[in-house]
């Protein structure tokens, strides 16, 4: 290696840092599910975000020049890379480079340094315990916890009060169905009144008929199926008036 590509190695680590933590913001705000297969903007793409338009260029010039979406002109558009950001991609990297974003995975790495004195790794030097113990603390950092799941896996989370719960499960843009266990009416009436979901099960299994609606709120789903719901996108509602002489 030359004189001057040496210097050139030890310059793009000393700086890897900065397209990163690029990346980590991009993969944050999901960029790569609002981009669609047309090129767009950042000025187009701000808007839909609602961030500045000047800093999010940057933002997308640095991981373009790093091969993760194209630059044309002055709009940004999908490759290979980008689209792996994307939420529902086949083996999606988006939870992952959001998780090496994270506060606490910055904190480790500035302590770096210290694991040649102490001998613990730098994730202990920031919480007790480490990484564990940090996503055991901060349950709603996971992946599971943020997304749809659909298979075979319930994720468990404690809650001091009937309404903390009612509120995380509020907290998400997706609402297909829900589920609770109680004896108590005033919480079935709290859970039925409270909790964004298209469909609520107490003390039961999911029983679905055709004689009741099927479908979600916000982002998991518009209408039903089932029921008489399920003919309302087929009918035109009228009025008539009729005022005898």
């Amino acid at each position: 290696m030359s004189d001057a590509n040496a210097a050139v190695a030890v310059m793009g680590l000393a700086t890897a840092y900065w397209a990163s933590r690029a990346l980590h913001i991009v993969a944050e705000l999901g960029v790569a599910d609002l981009l669609g297969e047309t090129p767009e903007t950042a000025a187009a793409l701000a808007d839909k975000l609602g961030v500045l338009p000047q800093p999010l260029g940057r933002l997308l010039r640095s991981v373009a020049g790093h091969g993760v979406f194209e630059m044309r002109g002055d709009a940004f558009a999908h490759n290979a890379a980008s689209r792996t950001l994307k939420t529902d991609a086949p083996g999606s990297m988006r939870a992952m480079a959001r998780m090496c974003g994270l506060p606490f995975h910055w904190d480790a790495y500035r302590e770096l340094g210290r694991t040649l004195t102490s001998g613990k790794p730098s994730a202990a030097q920031v919480v007790d315990g480490g990484i564990f113990s940090h996503f055991a603390a901060n349950p709603d950092e996971a992946r599971i916890f943020n997304d749809e799941p659909f298979g075979p896996v319930a994720a468990i989370q404690p809650f001091d009060t009937l309404e903390a719960a009612i509120a995380e499960s509020n907290r998400l843009p997706i609402g297909l169905a829900g589920y609770a266990f109680t004896k108590s009416l005033k919480n079935s009436d709290l859970l039925a009144r409270k909790l964004e979901v298209g469909m609520l099960w107490m003390n039961m299994p999911a029983i679905p008929s055709a004689e009741m609606p099927f479908g979600g709120v916000k982002d998991s789903g518009y209408g039903s199926e089932g029921g008489p719901e399920a003919m309302e996108a087929y009918l035109n509602s009228r009025a008539v008036v009729i005022q005898n002489a």
